[in-house]
């Protein structure tokens, strides 16, 4: 009875423990349950969360990308009061970054002309355009004596100094000034009418897109957002330019305006090339041969030889013109800093001289030899094409700028060269028709010329790696951080330019009562 008993109870505390450890489980089973199911909530509303940021970031970086290099100009005439024998004429600009990021202006070109119906008569009748070459010009080397203006129609830089480093910062502005004299002129004094004057400029704006802003930061990917360097954003500013290239960028434009230079280039027109004849000299025997006169004859061959230096600067304001400038715009400033590989024509020496290596050092000490020994104040009169001092200082600046001369001239058959591409390559049946990612003819010159010119293509790749010209994009997987060949090359190489080009077509009057009077 006894055993009966103590075996019925341990089958109940059997049971009971049975049962227990069934509930324990059930409990854990649940408890398990709900900690897996608030895990797989918080897994998904922090990917919910990660995939808003990451959607909203993608939104910011596109409305940046359109709206970073957004620029809006305004401008004005004005009349200064140097003296009343040569006033000055000061054409002010007005930049005004309406963007979301800061703004490094990389040129500002400028020129002007008058609209002269005596000029081209019969412009804007019977449904004509009147175009730009329908406005009188009027360049620094002019043989006119007695035109409105002495180089109005010669490009220049509006930056003031190479060392001027313009930034603009959102909805900042600046103001650039190109200054021209009057000449005293009657003529146009006595036919009381208003002078209308057209400028045409070519402003370049470098923004700065948000990869490269991360970049500065230190984002790497795969994850830009979680390998940035948040300590940097204490004491680091952003958008961070490279002014040393920004400088370079300048001082080119500067010395190719230079007086020295454009005197070189106009001296290198009356100088016979072991192959052919000079300007002057074909203008001339081009223009006998046609049964012109001596005089007349003479007089094309001096106006052909003025036109090779009377806007060096005009030749860039063209996008692809600009582009190639960019690539070897070292070319005129320090041939040292220049990364050219043994290829590059640049490299090659002057038959008989030296290449000129710290171009802006000898262009610095040619003005002032040509300022004190043959052109008082660098001013060229306005007899200068019978005048001996000037046509010294022509011969002399030649000489020493010679290789200086070559190099631009490399550049400008580059320029024609790429502005010809599609006519030459329809001349042999092979016009092409690739699409880049933008719907552009990826062979059109430029792209041409970078995706098969071993020396462009040098160039492009150098300014790649330094990423201030041309955006640096992060490696492709598997390379190492500065590596970048021909593959890192994009369908349209134009993708990856960090600035946006901004052409300018301005009209304005001069009314009569500013006019100069011809003194007597």
């Amino acid at each position: 009875m006894l055993e009966e008993a103590g075996q019925f109870i341990v089958n109940i505390l059997s049971n009971a423990i049975v049962a227990g450890g069934l509930q324990w489980l059930v409990i854990l089973g649940v408890a398990f349950y709900f900690f897996f199911a608030w895990r797989r909530e918080v897994r998904d509303t922090r990917q919910k969360e990660a995939e808003e940021r990451r959607s909203d970031q993608i939104l910011s970086m596109q409305r940046i990308r359109l709206t970073e290099t957004n620029l809006a100009t305004t401008y004005r005439l004005k009349l200064l009061d140097a003296g009343p024998a040569t006033p000055i004429v000061s054409f002010n600009l007005t930049l005004a970054n309406i963007g979301d990021g800061p703004l490094d202006i990389l040129c500002a070109l400028m020129c002007g002309r008058m609209l002269d119906a005596t000029f081209r008569p019969g412009i804007g009748t019977h449904g004509r355009n009147v175009e730009w070459d329908d406005h009188r010009p009027f360049y620094w080397n002019d043989r006119d004596a007695t035109g409105l203006f002495a180089g109005l129609s010669t490009t220049k830089s509006m930056v003031s100094s190479a060392d001027q480093y313009l930034r603009l910062a959102p909805a900042a502005k600046g103001v650039l000034r190109r200054k021209d004299a009057l000449r005293p002129t009657q003529a146009v004094a006595d036919n009381d009418r208003t002078v209308s004057l057209k400028y045409q400029g070519f402003i370049v704006a470098r923004g700065y897109p948000l990869g490269e802003i991360w970049r500065q930061l230190g984002g790497r990917p795969p994850d830009l957002i979680e390998s940035l360097d948040l300590a940097r954003l204490q004491f680091r500013a952003i958008a961070r330019p490279d002014l040393h290239r920004w400088r370079c960028v300048q001082e080119a434009l500067f010395n190719l305006n230079r007086l020295v230079f454009r005197l070189a280039l106009e001296g290198s027109a009356y100088v016979r090339d072991v192959h052919e004849k000079s300007v002057y000299e074909k203008t001339y025997y081009d223009q006998r041969n046609a049964g012109k006169s001596d005089e007349v004859a003479k007089q094309a061959a001096e106006d052909a030889a003025a036109q090779v230096a009377q806007d060096p600067l005009g030749q860039l304001m063209a996008p692809d013109a600009w582009r190639l400038f960019l690539l070897h715009h070292m070319e005129f400033v320090d041939l040292r800093g220049h990364p050219a590989d043994q290829d590059d024509p640049s490299k090659k020496p002057v038959a008989g001289k030296a290449n000129v290596q710290d171009v802006t050092r000898s262009m610095e000490k040619l003005t002032l030899e040509i300022k004190q020994h043959y052109l008082p104040d660098l001013i060229v009169p306005d007899n200068f094409s019978t005048n001996s001092s000037y046509h010294a200082a022509r011969t002399k600046c030649y000489d020493e700028l010679q290789s200086v001369v070559q190099s631009w001239t490399r550049l400008m058959k580059l320029v024609n060269d790429c502005r010809d591409y599609r006519m030459t390559a329809a001349a042999i049946g092979s016009v092409p028709t690739g699409q880049g990612e933008h719907g552009v003819a990826t062979d059109d010159g430029y792209v041409h010329m970078i995706k098969t010119d071993s020396v462009q293509q040098n160039l492009w790749l150098a300014y790649l790696r330094e990423g201030y010209l041309i955006s640096k994009p992060f490696p492709r997987q598997g390379k190492s951080r500065d590596y970048y060949d021909a593959d890192d090359i994009p369908d349209d190489p134009r993708d990856l330019e960090p600035y946006v080009m901004l052409a300018l077509s301005l009209d304005t009057t001069l009314p009569p009562e500013h006019m100069p009077q011809e003194v007597h």
